[in-house]
């Protein structure tokens, strides 16, 4: 059965590690939303602890209010509001007792956000050790999970979205039969975050046949790493989306960096409206990125796609370097103060690809274990 109710979510993810947006800046984002005809907003942070590590604690009486004034404005912007609890790590399915003690504090904690004004709840299983038939010998994993979604689902009139532990495509080897039974047990009116064949995926589809029932019936919503970098914090991405199949049900996790989710967003507006890979350059220069940057955009193009993974072969000139000393030292703005370290670091992976870079340098610059290798290449 199709799911009608799912409305056409695109829009924004705080869904990474090592960072986390004030408020201020989430109102930016809802602006940029607003601005770029998206409507959605999807409240995760990795980096609230009482979004995931204290789970079981409630918000205070402050973080409330100001989560319903965020509500409220995001409400008045026609954005609307997924609020996420993710208590993977440690809910205690031991027994009916314990189960039904973090079962009331779960439902208390979604009751709190809904109050306060999120459209919609999400329970996050993802990102969590596999080691639940370690804990729980005698149950099955997938299925537990499935009746601690079923549960939240029934007692919140189908305001649930899920995402379970096994997210992705790339997942599914490490515990194969972990979908077939969630899925089987899950509510058919549940939808599900689900980031493609992998977690950093070109394309939004799957090759799990349970998977794409879900994507048929219009009950999955695609959660795009595509710009994310806090796996890979050296780095950063500013290329043209890669994906075609579809553009429906889409929202992306970025990077936390203000500045550069604001320039990110209007990227993936410019893709959704069609327009062609050429206006990627207008769109960096209206975000006042200066002309010398795309002598060195080749680095910051996207990640790498699993499907095909090659070295990224260039070739080194001087230029490089003269550039990347103009944007160090002459560019002076928001966005360049976000990319100042990864252009930095940048240089410095230059000079010792060229072996250019002094070993004084090297100390004053890399870290030990990098100091001392290439201490030993040079010896």
């Amino acid at each position: 059965m199709i799911n009608k109710d799912l409305n056409n979510y695109n829009g924004y993810i705080e869904g990474f590690y090592g960072k986390l947006l004030s408020w201020d800046d989430r109102n930016l984002i809802i602006k940029k939303l607003n601005k770029n005809k998206m409507n959605s907003y999807f409240y995760a942070p990795k980096e609230d602890i009482y979004h995931r590590f204290l789970w079981r604690k409630l918000y205070d009486k402050e973080w409330l209010n100001n989560f319903k004034n965020f509500c409220e404005f995001s409400k008045s912007k026609k954005i609307s509001i997924l609020a996420g609890v993710s208590p993977g790590l440690d809910f205690r399915f031991h027994n009916k007792n314990t189960f039904n003690k973090d079962m009331s504090i779960l439902k208390n904690k979604f009751s709190k956000l809904l109050e306060n004004g999120a459209s919609k709840i999400v329970l996050l299983l993802d990102d969590i050790p596999n080691d639940f038939n370690k804990k729980f010998s005698k149950l099955d994993e997938g299925i537990e999970h499935a009746k601690l979604c079923n549960e939240i689902n029934k007692e919140f009139q189908n305001n649930l979205i899920v995402i379970p532990r096994v997210y992705a495509d790339e997942l599914i080897n490490e515990s194969k039969d972990y979908l077939k039974s969630f899925l089987k047990e899950l509510s058919d009116d549940i939808p599900l975050f689900y980031t493609g064949e992998y977690i950093i995926s070109y394309q939004h589809n799957s090759k799990n046949k349970h998977v794409k029932k879900k994507i048929i019936n219009n009950e999955v919503i695609f959660w795009d790493n595509f710009y994310a970098n806090d796996y890979c914090p050296n780095k950063f991405f500013l290329g043209w989306p890669q994906f075609k199949n579809n553009k429906k049900n889409i929202m992306f996790n970025l990077t936390g960096m203000i500045n550069t989710d604001l320039l990110l967003l209007d990227i993936i507006n410019a893709y959704f409206l069609n327009q062609k890979k050429s206006s990627l350059k207008k769109i960096l220069n209206k975000h006042g990125v200066p002309e010398v940057f795309f002598k060195l955009y080749f680095f910051f193009n996207r990640p790498i796609n699993l499907k095909k993974i090659t070295l990224q072969k260039f070739k080194y000139k001087n230029s490089l370097l003269n550039s990347l000393d103009f944007l160090l030292w002459n560019w002076k703005s928001p966005l360049a103060r976000e990319w100042y370290v990864f252009l930095f670091n940048l240089k410095c992976d230059l000079q010792i690809y060229n072996k250019e870079l002094k070993f004084e340098k090297i100390v004053k610059t890399q870290t030990i274990p990098i100091q001392n290798k290439l201490n030993n290449l040079k010896e």
